[in-house]
């Protein structure tokens, strides 16, 4: 399930995780074993020519590169996430898709069960951060972990780590890809974390911020697709990014400050005595004069700081030591679709599922050598680094272990989809 290219980790892996049947969850435990295989059977009742009822079954066998079977977290990461943050580590972009139904165990396997509200493991993200930190504290005091959060609901992206603030994906110069809060001033925030307490902090405060909604599977089910990116990069660079995101950021509060300032003043000069006081008063010139100077003052704070960061990662040592991209995806909910759903509802499933079919495009693209469509949504267009040729992409498909018919019907789905992305 993927194709090896320059490595042994191939660029695009699948791998599958099972779950334990949950209290009160409808079926009997599946007696399914860990491997690089597992079958299901679809139970389904059908009319008999004679008139009478029988059961149907059809069984299929998915082949993973890994099953995992009641295994916990850190087995998990070790076996399966080990390798790309290994990766990433060397400098290549990677990312870890989790994908599934709703209450299948995508958030705990992300986040961990303590994040989840349902216990005190750690998830694979945590994992992941603990071990670049490490790795960072063998390298000096030249590199940091940073970290960014973001959440995707729709066409909608937000800052987890901002309180929600509102983010635009746009394409910048080269074709790379910025995100901006919505006024066009800061970008998404990226904060640097020293150790693991603080990450956990950090970690807290982005999942405390992720929209939840109602669903037929589950009360919190996320309907939204949350993306949680770990950086190593250089101080320096750092440094720089802070300088240049200051100087914009100053150019737009004071363009906006002074202008306000000497529109006030010609609304007061107009409305005392008509533009022909507006005239008299020599206020036209003193505002051409001063935003002109504001202007160039600003202009010229912003390619200084642009310059000197460009010189840096031109000529700096491994500026950025890899990219590794989380993302708990929306849930799978297939078939809860249904005429009982409100218009938004049907509306937001709708996104979700076209979501959810650009990621598969870009991922089969990747596998496949294709051109990738990431431009098809928001998440994709977001994640656009991370689908380059030399990426180390892994979809985690979670499933329930329960043999119930419903279930084992949406485990299938999960596993077509999966099956389907390399």
């Amino acid at each position: 399930a993927g194709k090896a290219i320059g490595s042994k980790v191939a660029q695009v892996t699948v791998i599958a995780r099972v779950r334990p049947l949950l209290q009160g969850e409808p079926g009997k435990q599946a007696p399914h074993e860990a491997g690089t295989s597992i079958t299901l059977t679809a139970r389904r009742e059908a009319a008999a020519s004679n008139g009478d009822s029988r059961a149907a079954e059809k069984s299929t066998t998915y082949k993973f590169a890994h099953v995992h079977v009641g295994e916990d977290n850190t087995s998990v990461y070790a076996t399966s996430i080990a390798p790309i943050v290994a990766q990433m580590r060397s400098g290549r972009a990677c990312a870890c898709f989790a994908y599934g139904y709703t209450g299948t165990g995508k958030s705990v396997t992300i986040y961990g069960s303590k994040m989840a509200g349902a216990g005190n493991t750690l998830g694979v993200a945590e994992l992941a951060a603990h071990e670049l930190l490490a790795h960072i504290a063998t390298l000096g005091d030249e590199y940091l972990l940073r970290v960014s959060m973001c959440e995707i609901a729709g066409k909608d992206c937000c800052d987890l780590l901002d309180n929600g603030a509102p983010l635009k994906v746009r394409m910048g110069k080269g074709g790379a890809v910025h995100v901006r809060k919505e006024d066009g001033g800061e970008f998404l925030t990226r904060a640097t974390v020293a150790t693991p307490d603080e990450f956990r902090a950090l970690l807290a405060t982005g999942v405390s911020s992720r929209k939840v909604g109602s669903s037929t599977v589950h009360d919190l089910s996320s309907r939204s697709h949350a993306v949680i990116e770990l950086e190593v990069v250089a101080r320096e660079t750092v440094r720089l990014e802070q300088a240049l995101a200051t100087a914009e950021h100053a150019y737009a509060t004071m363009a906006n400050s002074r202008d306000d300032g000497l529109r006030a003043r010609y609304d007061e000069e107009f409305a005392a005595g008509g533009q022909a006081a507006v005239e008299a008063s020599g206020l036209l010139k003193e505002m051409e004069a001063s935003l002109g100077a504001m202007h160039e003052e600003g202009t010229r704070n912003i390619e200084e700081a642009r310059g000197a960061l460009e010189t840096h990662l031109r000529e700096g040592l491994a500026v950025v030591r890899g990219r590794l991209a989380f993302i708990d995806m929306a849930g799978n909910d297939w078939e809860q679709a249904t005429d009982s759903q409100t218009k938004d509802a049907r509306v937001e499933h709708a996104a979700i599922n076209s979501s959810l079919l650009a990621v598969k495009e870009s991922l089969r693209a990747v596998s496949t050598n294709a051109r990738v469509p990431y431009r098809n949504s928001v998440l994709t267009h977001l994640l656009q680094r991370h689908f380059a040729k030399d990426a180390r992409l892994l979809m985690i498909a979670t499933l329930t272990a329960s043999d119930n018919e419903r279930l084992v019907r949406q485990s299938m789905n999960t596993l077509n989809y999966a099956r389907l992305v390399t």
